[in-house]
């Protein structure tokens, strides 16, 4: 598998998880009454919004180190959000 198609096969899992990870933020914020633009100093979203920020730059990652950094980052607010029922 060529360097290049690893890089965008990656970036195509780690944009659908993120997208389906920002869903589940807002389906938690909906729940727990929880309003992202005024609730800017509640820590689910400022790490909502550290995710969205992360989502926007895998498009522009070139590099398999940062991707898998980006998918370890994944993997650590996934286990949380599961762990708090939200996922």
């Amino acid at each position: 598998m060529s360097h290049l198609y690893e890089i965008s096969l990656k970036k195509e899992i780690m944009r659908e998880a993120y997208a389906g990870l920002i869903a589940d933020f807002l389906a938690y914020f909906n729940q727990n009454h929880i309003n992202d633009k005024t609730d800017k100093k509640n820590p689910m979203v400022i790490l909502f919004y550290k995710i969205q920020h992360v989502y926007m730059s895998i498009l522009q990652t070139n590099s398999l180190e940062k991707m898998n950094e980006i998918e370890g980052q994944f993997k650590i607010v996934n286990a949380m959000m599961k762990e708090m029922g939200a996922r």
